[in-house]
């Protein structure tokens, strides 16, 4: 048997995310759209049952965020390409974010996640040793 999340306990995830939401805990995102590109600082990596989520604080918006799932990402240039499609620059080394955690935690119970930063950081510094 898979060890994978049952669809009612991903539904169960999306409501208490969406139900947050409503109660003005979380603000949406604009659309990609409206903002194809992000930073963020103090970023650290999430790997949760449908991917490897962004989580830091997002520079334009001056908030916490949390990302769709990394679809690609380029350790050369510290640049992640989302499931939406939205394209993130990773700036100056990982860290914590109170306000991504907060933002991460409304969605995911503690041990429903693996923080898997150091195999992105471990990456970053393996290129830049790399000659260009």
């Amino acid at each position: 048997m898979s060890s994978n999340k049952s669809d009612d306990e991903l539904n169960q995830e999306t409501l208490m995310f969406v139900s947050n939401l409503i109660n003005g805990r979380v603000n949406p995102l604009p659309s990609v759209e409206n903002q194809p590109k992000a930073t963020l600082i103090r970023w650290q990596v999430a790997r949760v049952s449908d991917g490897d989520r962004l989580v830091g604080y997002h520079v334009e918006g001056h908030e916490g965020r949390v990302s769709m799932p990394v679809l690609h990402f380029d350790p050369k240039t510290c640049r992640c390409m989302t499931k939406s499609g939205r394209r993130y620059q990773l700036m100056g080394v990982p860290g914590f974010d109170r306000d991504g955690n907060y933002v991460f935690s409304l969605a995911y119970r503690r041990g429903d996640s693996k923080d898997v930063t150091d195999e992105y950081w471990s990456a970053v510094e393996k290129a830049r040793r790399e000659p260009s």
